[in-house]
C-alpha cells in the first residue's frame, strides 16, 4: 500500500489547504487516510489545522476524543468561531466554556457567555465552568462567571465539592476571599464525605486559608461523616500552625 510519502505528497500542506478552503471531506481524508497530524502547527502564529477549520465554522470536524475546533479555539483564545455550536462537548462532557475557563481565556469566556453558552452546565463528573476556573486559579474568569450568574453553591457530582472546596484544593487564598466576600459562597456546605472547606484546608495544612475562614466565622466544631473535626485533621497530619489557629477559635467544650 502506497503512502503519501511514497508519492512525494506533503500531507500537512494538503491538510492546511483543505482547512483554509473549508474542504471538510478533503480534510477528513487527509487525516484519516494519509495520516496528517491535526495537532501540528502550520504557521508562525502556532495555529493548527483545527483552528482553521473553526474559522470555517466546521464544528462537526472532531478528533477521536470528541474535541471540536471550537474547543481547541477556546483554549487558544481564538475568538472567531465561525458559527460553530458552542455547546458541543467532548467525550468527558467538556464544553468550549469549560475549556476556556480552565485555560484562563477570559476574552473567550466573555465571548461565549455573550453568545448564550450555558453557564451552569457540567461535565460527566458534575463539575461546572466555575470549578474549572478555580482549579486553573483564574480569578478574572471566576469573576466573569459569577457576574454572569453562575451557581456558586453548585456541588460537583459524586465528590460534592463546591467552588470553595475547589479553591482550597487549588491553595488559592485570593479566590477563597473572592468567593466568600463577593460571590456569596456558603462556608458550611459539606462535600460527599461531610467535609467543609475549613476541614479540607486544615487537613492540608493551609494555615492562611484556615485563618481566613475562621475569621469569617466558619464553624470549627463541626464533624464530618466519620466524626472528625478540622482540628482533628490538623493534629493527625502534623500541621502544628493550623492546630494553634483552631485551638484559639474552637469552643473549649468541643476540644
Amino acid at each position: 500500500m502506497q503512502t503519501a510519502d511514497d508519492e512525494g505528497i506533503d500531507e500537512q500542506k494538503l491538510l492546511f489547504l483543505a482547512c483554509i478552503q473549508g474542504k471538510l471531506e478533503t480534510a477528513k481524508f487527509v487525516v484519516e487516510r494519509l495520516g496528517a497530524n491535526i495537532e501540528a502547527t502550520i504557521d508562525d502564529m502556532g495555529n493548527t489545522p483545527l483552528i482553521f477549520v473553526s474559522l470555517q465554522g466546521k464544528a462537526e470536524f472532531r478528533k477521536p476524543d470528541g474535541t471540536t475546533p471550537l474547543m481547541e479555539a477556546s483554549q487558544r483564545n481564538q475568538l472567531n468561531v465561525g458559527g460553530a455550536d458552542i455547546e458541543l462537548a467532548d467525550s468527558d462532557g467538556h464544553t468550549p466554556l469549560t475549556l476556556a475557563a480552565f485555560a484562563g481565556q477570559l476574552d473567550f469566556v466573555r465571548y461565549l457567555l455573550a453568545h448564550g453558552a450555558l453557564i451552569n452546565g457540567t461535565d460527566i463528573a458534575g463539575a461546572s465552568p466555575l470549578h474549572y476556573a478555580v482549579f486553573g486559579r483564574h480569578l478574572g474568569v471566576c469573576s466573569a462567571l459569577v457576574e454572569a450568574g453562575i451557581d456558586v453553591k453548585q456541588q460537583a457530582g459524586k465528590s460534592g465539592i463546591t467552588a470553595l472546596h475547589a479553591a482550597y484544593l487549588a491553595n488559592d487564598l485570593n479566590i477563597v476571599k473572592f468567593l466568600v466576600e463577593e460571590a456569596g459562597a456558603d462556608l458550611e456546605i459539606r462535600d460527599a464525605t461531610g467535609r467543609t472547606a475549613l476541614m479540607g484546608a486544615a487537613s492540608d495544612g493551609l494555615a492562611d486559608i484556615v485563618q481566613y475562614l475562621v475569621t469569617k466565622k466558619a464553624r470549627t466544631d463541626w464533624k464530618d461523616e466519620n466524626g472528625i473535626t478540622a482540628i482533628d485533621y490538623a493534629e493527625k497530619n502534623g500541621h502544628t500552625e493550623v492546630v494553634k489557629i483552631l485551638r484559639v477559635e474552637t469552643p473549649h467544650n468541643e476540644l
